[in-house]
């Protein structure tokens, strides 16, 4: 959101290109201050989405143009698809499946 289509530049990320997979290591942080880092990046790309129109476009060099919709939705896509890989590994962890109620 805040790269490509709020246009902001010399963002920091986890990854690199000697390490792609970077983002996915927390790399001893604890879940209260990943989960601080997500809200606050949640909050910056709030911003953006709120001071642009749903119509708004950007390009990718790999992914061609698309728009600010397409994103949002691609991201519910996105979150839905991992929120479910996370629930899967709870069922390994624990045994319940769907409503059962944990212990």
């Amino acid at each position: 959101f805040r790269e490509f289509i709020g246009g902001q530049k010399d963002l920091k990320f986890d990854w690199t290109d000697d390490d792609k997979d970077g983002d996915f290591r927390a790399d001893g942080a604890s879940m209260a201050d990943l989960l601080a880092a997500y809200a606050a990046e949640t909050a910056l790309c709030d911003e953006v989405i709120a001071a642009s129109s749903l119509d708004t476009t950007a390009t990718d060099d790999e992914e061609g143009a698309y728009s600010l919709r397409w994103v949002i939705i691609h991201m519910i896509e996105e979150t839905g698809r991992h929120l479910g890989h996370i629930d899967l590994l709870r069922e390994q962890a624990d045994g319940s499946v769907g409503d059962e109620p944990r212990e």
